[in-house]
């Protein structure tokens, strides 16, 4: 079995999901990221479009990709220009750009055609949440 990233949080969960049918596999994906995107509180049109495109199982849209990991990027660059200013104030508000990139992550992941990035997508929208455990129950779930 291919190791992940998904392997360093939970080899349970991994193991769960390398075994489910690819059909399992996006639904789980779609589920976590949608909670992910949800509670880090990403309002954002395109987001909920990504979100509404991976639940109804559609075709993989590339041009919605390229603007999830765009929106990733820029969610990112935002965490690192806070997080070199030493209050904690902007380290807080640093945090909730991490989290916002992660989901945006997880969405641009989940919309790869390559059935191998969803283990990625699983991780980032897990990597999102201060407790993963939301999204850890609702995919073991669903990969029953």
């Amino acid at each position: 079995m291919m190791t992940t990233r998904l392997n360093t949080i939970s080899p349970e969960l991994a193991g769960s999901f390398g075994k489910a049918d690819p059909a399992k596999q996006r639904r789980a994906v779609a589920v976590a990221c949608a909670v992910a995107v949800s509670r880090v509180g990403l309002d954002d049109a395109d987001v909920k479009t990504a979100i509404d495109f991976l639940l109804s199982e559609n075709p993989i849209s590339h041009t919605l990709r390229l603007k999830m990991e765009a929106l990733s990027a820029d969610f990112d660059n935002q965490y690192f220009a806070l997080e070199d200013d030493a209050n904690e104030t902007s380290h807080n508000v640093a945090l909730g750009f991490f989290s916002k990139a992660r989901a945006a992550s997880a969405v641009a992941f989940a919309l790869s055609e390559n059935l191998s990035e969803l283990h990625e997508a699983l991780y980032e929208a897990i990597s999102a949440l201060d407790d993963p455990t939301e999204i850890t129950d609702i995919v073991a779930n669903i990969l029953r």
